[in-house]
């Protein structure tokens, strides 16, 4: 979520920086991304404290997926973080509309609702096909469950990964040379 809300804003805010100096335009998202990825990883932290308290026989499972999980989501956020930036630099409000439709998305996924509820209601495609799903499995499967993330999640979060680095890459490459008119 932290992609899309406020790596929408990494080259509004690197303005100065774009105009002065001729960077690669990837870095800029690319330090909202780490940014986001230390926040992740300090929540995750308390995370990891309370886990050790109520179930730490799954502490076990942890240490050896979250390294690989904390690695695709990094992956997933990067061009996440990069497709926003560009967008929002074109459309203004693209920020405020994003914020809704996260929302919206989390509704839809097993946040706030048990996975069965869904496919007890014939909604089991929204649960299977929600990358939302699938990335929080990537944390949520061994700190809660002591179990291994399955290779479906690891797969669907990796092919929206390559889906989204690709199209940020074709998105720079055809509008790095007009997007200074943008500011």
């Amino acid at each position: 979520m932290g992609s899309v809300l406020v790596g929408g804003d990494s080259l509004l805010v690197s303005e100065q920086y774009i105009k002065q100096f001729k960077h690669p335009l990837a870095i800029y998202s690319l330090k909202t991304t780490v940014v986001n990825l230390a926040s992740f990883l300090i929540a995750l932290l308390g995370l990891i404290l309370w886990i050790l308290f109520v179930s730490p026989a799954n502490l076990l499972i942890s240490i050896l997926a979250l390294p690989l999980a904390v690695f695709f989501l990094f992956i997933l956020g990067w061009p996440i973080a990069l497709l926003t930036s560009f967008i929002k630099l074109k459309y203004r409000d693209f920020g405020l509309v994003m914020g809704l439709v996260m929302q919206l998305i989390w509704y839809v996924s097993p946040v706030f609702l048990q996975p069965g509820m869904f496919k007890n209601a014939n909604l089991h495609f929204l649960i299977d096909y929600n990358p939302v799903t699938h990335i929080l499995n990537l944390v949520r499967a061994p700190l809660l469950y002591g179990q291994f993330p399955t290779v479906v999640d690891f797969g669907f979060v990796a092919g929206t990964a390559v889906a989204l680095s690709l199209a940020a890459i074709y998105y720079i490459r055809s509008s790095e040379n007009t997007m200074i008119y943008y500011f």
